[in-house]
């Protein structure tokens, strides 16, 4: 039977932007970065609403992987009694295949006996009950496996293909994760780069007024 395919941990998402550009006025900061002008206010804007924009954007994708993910733990915890019927049926083989094996023994024992000449009409009628015990047991067995084998065929069958299906959603969710993943790293380090380059920088409130009404 196959193994399951193992999920991985859905990767954290990056953080909101820990502060918006402040409405600093000239003066009132410790930076001592020159005051930005209106064209780099401009951009450390544009650059802010891009990282918050990747963060809801990062967010929903991982909505998105939750709910598949809880999708291929069903497919996971349905495959269970498929597992252990199938289980079961093999079972049932190997038990009947083992009172085979002692009717057998008891079949070249009886040969052994059935070979030497009976003492008396006694010994031979005994060795002939025996022998149609014999045959009655084997024909039991034989009508109780008819069926054995191609139970559990079918439920192997029934069981791999629908640990196909759990695979194949499990690995296309492995891959749509690792790209998240990155794209989340990706996020973090485009937020660090606007935190580095923008917030903390002076600006002056007429620019930012003036973005905000589209001059």
């Amino acid at each position: 039977m196959k193994r399951l395919f193992p999920l991985l941990t859905a990767a954290a998402l990056i953080a909101p932007a820990a502060s918006a550009l402040a409405q600093v006025p000239v003066g009132k900061t410790n930076s001592k970065a020159p005051i930005m002008t209106k064209e780099e206010l401009r951009a450390c804007m544009k650059r802010e609403a891009d990282v918050e924009q990747r963060r809801v954007a990062a967010e929903a994708s991982k909505a998105a992987l939750d709910a598949e993910r809880a999708e291929v733990v069903k497919l996971s915890q349905s495959l269970q009694p498929l597992k252990a019927d199938a289980e079961a049926k093999g079972q049932a083989i190997r038990q009947l295949n083992e009172r085979m094996r002692e009717l057998s023994g008891r079949i070249q024992a009886f040969n052994a006996k059935a070979a030497q000449p009976a003492a008396d009409d006694t010994a031979r009628q005994a060795l002939q009950a025996e022998e149609k015990q014999l045959k009655t047991d084997a024909a039991a067995l034989q009508a109780e496996g008819a069926p054995l084998q191609p139970a559990y065929d079918a439920a192997v069958n029934t069981l791999n293909e629908q640990s196909k299906v759990h695979d194949a959603r499990a690995a296309a969710w492995n891959e749509k994760q690792a790209v998240l993943a990155a794209e989340t790293a990706a996020a973090e380090e485009q937020r660090q780069a606007w935190l580095r380059d923008c917030a903390d920088r002076r600006y002056r409130e007429d620019d930012e007024k003036a973005i905000k009404a589209g001059k």
